[in-house]
């Protein structure tokens, strides 16, 4: 997994959606390994974590790449 870039991430509601640097930076609350943060998906602040890009099948990757932050 990468440091910088784009990263695939999973809110506490189970969306997926793809999150890029500048947002996890400053568009997010950073509490350990998770950040809150806006979800794109429902528009609502819930806690957020990194995936695998592997551990995910492709109709997964396909919902991360349809919503962006």
């Amino acid at each position: 997994m990468a440091v910088f870039g784009d990263r695939i991430l999973r809110c506490s509601d189970g969306h997926l959606f793809t999150s890029s640097e500048s947002s996890r930076l400053f568009g997010s609350i950073h509490m350990g390994p998770f950040r809150k943060m806006q979800c794109p998906v429902d528009g609502k602040v819930v806690t957020c974590g990194n995936v695998r890009e592997a551990s995910l099948t492709p109709e997964q990757l396909e919902e991360a790449r349809r919503y962006k932050t």
